[in-house]
């Protein structure tokens, strides 16, 4: 499949040459277009290896408020104890079954997150999440 894939034509390439043949967009505008596009996003990209994030720039007083659980009904948190038990069993691999390198990569990270309490990404919250409401009985029905 990846040497297929390898061997298909880009899309932004179609494109492209749909617009240059149906007289949308000059070859030389295109060109244009691509330098120009390719030079802000390297610029970006070099200015992104030196840029210092700092929290205030993400914090707001919206995402401050939702802090206090008492707007939103019961405090529905459990024990640190208690999650990392569960994390445990969310991030165990069968011994017996040969996993992707990268399936047993993000497997691992999720377990030392979990196992620290620290960099919970997306992914491995939702499954805590859902794994602590099966757990304490509720039913999950994930879809979309």
């Amino acid at each position: 499949m990846y040497k297929r894939v390898a061997q298909m034509k880009p899309v932004a390439e179609k494109y492209e040459t749909q617009l240059v043949g149906e007289g949308v967009l000059k070859a030389e505008d295109a060109k244009q277009m691509r330098a120009e596009i390719r030079g802000k996003l390297e610029k970006a990209y070099e200015a992104s290896k030196s840029h210092k994030f700092k929290i205030e720039e993400w914090k707001s007083d919206e995402w401050e408020g939702l802090k206090d659980v008492s707007k939103f009904g019961k405090d529905t948190g459990l024990p640190v104890e208690k999650i990392k038990s569960i994390g445990e069993k969310l991030t165990v691999l069968p011994s017996d079954w040969t996993f992707h390198p990268m399936v047993k990569k993000i497997y691992e990270t999720r377990r030392k997150a979990v196992q620290e309490g620290k960099s919970i990404d997306w992914g491995t919250a939702e499954s805590l999440a859902f794994a602590t409401l099966i757990d304490e009985g509720f039913h999950v029905r994930v879809s979309g």
